[in-house]
């Protein structure tokens, strides 16, 4: 069927004076059958409590509003040096926790068979009897290896979790973490001795990001993405990121490099090869602080070429090597990991080669660098 612009005018003025007429016709309905009650909030006493969020290991600033002793709403803390009172959804959304209907209250006792599900409710004197005489039993037999602790906790309650398994004897405790961040946790504590980096992006004039997506998500969310928009406003940083996908970070970058999955840390190796090469590195920082010297070091990363880089990631020796000498001869600068690169089999030696990168360049433990 073949509409001309004269009918098309027609039928758009016709549609026009329909809505026009909504609200005359509006009487002719017939209303609900119950009309909602208008929401009114009661004058109460209001009480804000400063607390720190821990729904990620980013540990944003926040505070509770409490009404009548009910907990109303969580927003950020402005006061607080980490979020500065900004938030993400998920914090917003903590509420949710509280108030969750499954939420567990008291001790449980399965009730029927395994699979059941179904649970009793029990005192918690009881509950404290039973685990008691269970762990004797594992302790006596020499079983301690049998007891499992599984925690979706973090901050104090991990400390006490894992004091309390070196005490009893027990290796085994599993913590409600993605594999990622437990792949760069182990990697960073090989390397270097600690398991959690912080980039200065604020310091920063350039930030080379592998797989990282602060301004999405992440375990340093809110305030590295306040953080890298601080150093490019105020220093003129630029940021480069190497990610397989265009996130929203890669997208806000200077440039994005697409690469194949799992191979940031050739493309990171690569760059230490080209920056030992042409003896930009940081030899201070390589000479105080590691026990490799640079003899081997140059010996150790011969073998990773740019030209091998490319071949396996996809990323052009060229542009490796320029963003490699950009890294090397732009102060201060900090390197980024995410998902991208930890989420692998290979996951804690892509980020063990991040680290490398950061000691080859001395980004580490200085301002605008990594700490």
């Amino acid at each position: 069927m073949r509409i001309t612009r004269r009918d098309f005018l027609k039928v758009g003025f016709r549609s026009a004076a329909v809505a026009g007429l909504g609200g005359a016709l509006g009487g002719c309905f017939s209303p609900p059958s119950e009309v909602p009650r208008k929401v009114v909030r009661t004058v109460g006493k209001a009480v804000s409590v400063a607390s720190t969020c821990l729904l990620c290991p980013a540990g944003c600033g926040i505070r509770g509003e409490i009404l009548d002793g009910r907990l109303e709403k969580i927003t950020g803390n402005p006061l607080h040096p980490n979020n500065r009172g900004k938030l993400c959804s998920r914090g917003h959304a903590g509420i949710n926790v509280l108030y969750d209907p499954d939420r567990l209250l008291y001790p449980l006792k399965r009730s029927g068979e395994r699979g059941e599900g179904k649970w009793a409710r029990i005192p918690w004197e009881q509950a404290f009897e039973e685990l008691g005489k269970r762990l004797e039993g594992l302790r006596k037999s020499g079983r301690t290896e049998a007891l499992w602790v599984e925690m979706g906790g973090s901050g104090s309650q991990e400390l006490m979790a894992l004091e309390f398994l070196k005490a009893f004897g027990s290796p085994a405790v599993f913590f409600e973490e993605d594999s990622p961040g437990v792949n760069a946790r182990v990697a960073r504590a090989m390397t270097w001795g600690a398991e959690f980096m912080v980039a200065d992006a604020a310091r920063s004039r350039y930030i080379l990001n592998f797989g990282a997506n602060p301004f999405e998500s992440g375990d340093q969310h809110i305030y590295l993405a306040q953080r890298i928009i601080e150093g490019r406003m105020a220093n003129g940083a630029k940021l480069v990121t190497f990610d397989v996908r265009l996130s929203n970070t890669a997208g806000k970058s200077q440039e994005w490099f697409p690469l194949k999955p799992g191979t940031d840390g050739l493309v990171a190796l690569a760059m230490a090869h080209h920056i030992v090469q042409q003896g930009l590195q940081d030899k201070d920082f390589l000479s105080r602080w590691t026990n490799l010297p640079l003899p081997k070091l140059a010996e150790h990363l011969a073998s990773y070429s740019p030209e091998l880089a490319e071949k396996v990631s996809g990323v052009k020796a060229a542009d490796i090597r320029r963003v490699a000498l950009e890294l090397a001869q732009t102060k201060p600068a900090a390197l980024l990991s995410g998902g991208g690169v930890n989420g692998h089999g290979n996951g804690v030696q892509n980020e063990r080669c991040i680290a490398l990168l950061a000691a080859v360049v001395g980004a580490i433990d200085v301002p605008g660098g990594c700490c």
